[in-house]
């Protein structure tokens, strides 16, 4: 027996979009995904507040940290600052007390006397300090006893000393001294410093040495070249050996 069989259109496409069960169950399918994404927005939400609050309340703890640590900061400021305003005037109540009694001891610098040049413009003077009492320590006095030099008031000497005599010698470095201002004169165009290096040497002699160490004076002595200024010369050289150093010579660059 044969036996024939067709698909009706009841039947036809039960699986498909088209079936409405199949489409009631995609939108089912589609809200349980819409409510479960919506759950979880609303967690990120939750947490997303939370952490907002976590860190509003650790920026607000760390701003009151801040403010207590700049008011702490500020108290030590002022609580060093009045300190320091204590021992400034308790150390000008001592110097004043230590003026007086050297005032009333009568302790005083002899009349300085010029010693050598130091550098360009720049000489020694150096004076004994006197009435000094047994008691007294003479090195602190003499750190603190002013003098008048060329009609200017020094406060205190550069340096004190005591001698193996036991005398105590003050010495002050005293700027603007004519005559320890010499001069470059004779300036000698040598030639280029060297191969592509732009620059050309000068050589003179340093002229108007009368005190002090040359080679002190020389290094620190100022000169114009073509109209540059040199605060110093690069190189110095005494050739006048055995001689007197009032001619040296002097490198320029």
């Amino acid at each position: 027996m044969l036996v024939v069989s067709w698909n009706t259109g009841y039947n036809s496409g039960i699986n498909t979009f088209y079936n409405p069960r199949v489409r009631a169950d995609i939108r089912n399918q589609w809200q349980n995904e819409l409510a479960e994404h919506d759950a979880i927005r609303k967690e990120w939400r939750l947490e997303s507040d939370s952490h907002h609050r976590v860190m509003a309340a650790e920026r607000k703890q760390a701003d009151e940290e801040r403010r207590s640590w700049d008011f702490e900061r500020k108290a030590r400021i002022e609580e060093r600052a009045q300190e320091e305003d204590t021992w400034r005037q308790h150390m000008e109540e001592l110097k004043k007390g230590e003026a007086d009694e050297r005032a009333r001891l009568q302790i005083k610098f002899a009349d300085p006397q010029p010693n050598d040049c130091k550098s360009y413009g720049v000489r020694e003077y150096s004076a004994e300090l006197l009435n000094i009492p047994d008691h007294y320590d003479g090195l602190h006095a003499c750190s603190l006893t002013s003098v008048v030099i060329n009609g200017v008031t020094m406060e205190s000497p550069a340096w004190c000393e005591s001698t193996w005599t036991g005398s105590i010698i003050g010495h002050w470095d005293v700027q603007n001294e004519a005559a320890c201002r010499p001069f470059f004169n004779w300036f000698k165009d040598k030639g280029c410093a060297g191969w592509g290096s732009r620059t050309r040497r000068y050589e003179a002699y340093l002229d108007n040495i009368y005190s002090g160490n040359w080679e002190q004076m020389c290094t620190s002595t100022p000169a114009t070249i073509n109209g540059v200024h040199f605060d110093r010369p690069n190189t110095c050289a005494n050739w006048a050996s055995g001689l007197t150093s009032t001619l040296a010579v002097v490198k320029l660059y």
